[in-house]
């Protein structure tokens, strides 16, 4: 093997040169046990725990403990980005960044928590993940007094306070608060687009699944107990969990569980204070904006969301849709037993009349249906009448989508 040999000005330098393939630190932090192959190094580092930066960026006035670190940080203004990921292909400013990157490609996860087992890539993410059992935030935000696990998100925190969207799209101007959402956005620019509408889509995936859903029609991933039919296997798998009842995502302050990420990410926010849309009329904060929204509507009593089958009205749209799901279940269950229905299993019923949705009513009309088409009963209906809880919800569906002919309805 042959190997390149490094020249030095003096004996001193070269030791500390040697410390390097030594691996020996001989200078520790009494804070934080941190260990360094130079006594400067040490120093600087002292400065972190003093809250002291003395150096400061020239450009955007950020500061630093370190001048080892606005020189790094200078990078990101340069665009220069020296370190390449020999699988990828991706590029970075630090050689730290690349050796954690690496990890994506090995998987290796060294960093384990001892409470809960969960491996991390990174000594910096355990330490972060540590703060969800301890509670401990330590980034105060000097306006309101939210706390964060992390500065990055006491500073995208902070711009809901003052406004600034940093981060601006070099294609149409439009700007955003987080860098993420600014790189997300890009990708709009990608060229990609659906041929039949020009909707433009982020990644191929992305339009695939929209060609399936808005065009071909193509859904593989079939439910065997509901028979309902999916485009993308990840949206099969969320919904089997309806049925199979598992929660995978659990809330680290009180231990709910949600089925889906994303309901995760709403409820946890209720405990962090982080909702930002206030109501105007309570002073009430909620996570989300239809949250705020649906709360709005109980203020004024309104149901602006209606089912055009039955009519009923309802406060918010995910509300209705629970709602309409009774109708399809219903209907299918109907469509594939009901002996006197005089259409195909592909075509829809005729909206018929509308009655109220009320126990005694549906008591009453399921009495009267019996006697007068007891001659030719549905075994569906008479299923149906054993159970009082679907009574209640089914009957009156009975009444409106068994029959095609107006003649049939019981009235």
């Amino acid at each position: 093997m042959h190997r390149l040999s490094k020249s030095f000005r003096t004996k001193d330098h070269a030791n500390l040169h040697m410390r390097i393939h030594t691996g020996e630190r001989p200078f520790s932090c009494s804070i934080c046990s941190r260990t360094y192959t130079q006594r400067q190094s040490l120093k600087m580092h002292i400065l972190t725990h003093k809250g002291e930066k003395p150096y400061k960026c020239t450009l955007c006035d950020k500061v630093f403990a370190e001048k080892k670190r606005v020189k790094l940080h200078m990078r990101v203004h340069t665009g220069e980005r020296p370190f390449k990921c020999e699988i990828c292909g991706r590029e970075f400013h630090e050689k730290g960044h690349l050796t954690q990157h690496m990890k994506i490609h090995s998987g290796e996860r060294d960093f384990q928590c001892s409470l809960c087992a969960k491996a991390f890539k990174v000594k910096t993410q355990l330490k972060t993940h540590m703060r969800t059992h301890t509670g401990e935030r330590p980034f105060k935000c000097s306006v309101c007094g939210i706390g964060f696990k992390q500065s990055g998100g006491l500073s995208e925190h902070m711009r809901r306070h003052t406004g600034e969207r940093p981060y601006s799209c070099s294609f149409c101007s439009k700007t955003y608060v987080r860098r993420k959402s600014l790189q997300k956005h890009m990708r709009i620019h990608s060229g990609l687009k659906c041929p039949i509408c020009d909707q433009a889509f982020a990644e191929k995936k992305s339009l695939e699944f929209h060609m399936n859903i808005r065009h071909t029609g193509e859904r593989p991933f079939h439910c065997s107990v509901c028979d309902k039919d999916f485009v993308a296997e990840w949206w099969f798998n969320k919904h089997m969990r309806i049925h199979t009842g598992e929660k995978p995502f659990s809330c680290p302050f009180c231990s709910k569980k949600f089925r889906t990420r994303c309901k995760l990410k709403r409820h946890t926010k209720i405990h962090t204070g982080e909702g930002p849309f206030r109501c105007s009329i309570c002073s009430k904060e909620f996570a989300t904006e239809p949250g705020l929204n649906i709360h709005k509507n109980r203020h004024a009593a309104e149901k602006p969301f209606e089912c055009g089958i039955c009519a009923q009205s309802f406060g918010s749209k995910l509300t209705l849709k629970s709602h309409m799901e009774i109708h399809k279940v219903v209907l299918k269950l109907f469509q594939a037993s009901n002996p006197l229905l005089p259409w195909s299993q592909n075509s829809r019923p005729d909206r018929v009349a509308l009655v109220p949705n009320t126990r005694r009513e549906a008591l009453r009309r399921l009495s009267e249906a019996r006697e007068t088409h007891s001659n030719h009963r549905c075994d569906s209906f008479s299923r149906l009448s054993q159970c009082q809880k679907q009574l209640v919800q089914c009957s009156l569906l009975v009444c409106r989508l068994v029959f095609k002919e107006r003649s049939y309805v019981c009235t």
